[in-house]
């Protein structure tokens, strides 16, 4: 049963309800002076040198003070002091030598495996993140996306302690570009002449005639050139008939195995050299 606490004089420490709490459960406060904890504030000191290193290292911003205070503190539980001689602090208390192996630079990039689940085939299979410790809830990293502004947890990650992300190049949000026309203007290209698209929406049938799903596809509409003015200023690489019976042929005349292969989205793998614009689609604001 505590009899008697002594705190400094943090506003944590002097809320109405705090007082409370300790005249209820019969502990009796006292308050030190600004200089009387000593030792308190020297270790307070080392932990903000710490975050100030950190943050100048890594050039993350201010608002991740927190996570940089609880990974200074990781480390120096698992440092020598002068105090405990010949053990860290966290050997001290759990009679166990700690281990150091995972430490890495705060603030370095991170390289966070996807699961196969959340993952389509030409998916990343991994998300650029910086790495801000290690999780309080878990045996994991934390780390954090700059771009979805999202924590992740992650035991699979691939560190590059060497790099820092570029704090000055996050992407700007839709609902702030929206409002300010020099954004307007990057988006909505002025005086392009623009290809329009349509949905084509068709029911995939199983082998029992039975329905598989409903698959919808946007097409561009490669009907609108007209002849003379922009008819050769598309081609579509697309097989002739004339070229495949030819191929048949001539394997079954030098008896040549013949394979079939289906490259989808073979397209994406092309290289564009022009600038090509696309009507917004229907349905979308």
């Amino acid at each position: 049963m505590i009899k008697v606490l002594r705190t400094d004089r943090g506003g944590e420490y002097n809320s109405k309800a705090f007082e409370n709490f300790c005249a209820i459960h019969g502990v009796r406060r006292q308050l030190t002076t600004p200089k009387q904890n000593g030792v308190a504030e020297r270790k307070n000191r080392i932990i903000l040198n710490m975050v100030r290193s950190m943050k100048t290292k890594s050039f993350i911003p201010k608002s991740f003070w927190p996570e940089a205070v609880n990974r200074s503190i990781h480390i120096l539980n698992k440092s020598p002091t002068f105090v405990v001689r010949d053990l860290t602090p966290e050997e001290a208390w759990s009679s166990r030598k700690p281990a150091v192996g995972y430490f890495k630079v705060f603030g370095c990039i991170a390289y966070a495996r996807i699961p196969d689940e959340k993952m389509n085939k030409l998916d990343d299979k991994c998300e650029r993140c910086v790495f801000l410790g290690i999780s309080e809830v878990s045996k994991a990293y934390k780390l954090f996306n700059p771009v979805s502004k999202k924590i992740i947890i992650s035991r699979d990650v691939v560190f590059d302690e060497e790099k820092t992300w570029n704090w000055n190049s996050d992407p700007v949000p839709f609902s702030d570009a929206i409002k300010e026309p020099k954004w307007q203007k990057a988006m909505i290209p002025q005086g392009q002449k623009t290809i329009g698209v349509k949905w084509v929406f068709k029911t995939k049938l199983n082998e029992k005639g039975e329905i598989h799903k409903h698959k919808a596809r946007l097409v561009a509409k490669g009907y609108k050139q007209e002849y003379g003015i922009d008819y050769t200023k598309v081609f579509p690489p697309v097989a002739r008939p004339d070229t495949i019976r030819l191929v048949i042929s001539l394997a079954a005349q030098n008896s040549w195995p013949i394979f079939q292969l289906d490259v989808k989205s073979a397209f994406l793998h092309g290289e564009l050299q022009e600038q090509v614009y696309v009507e917004q689609p229907s349905g979308y604001v």
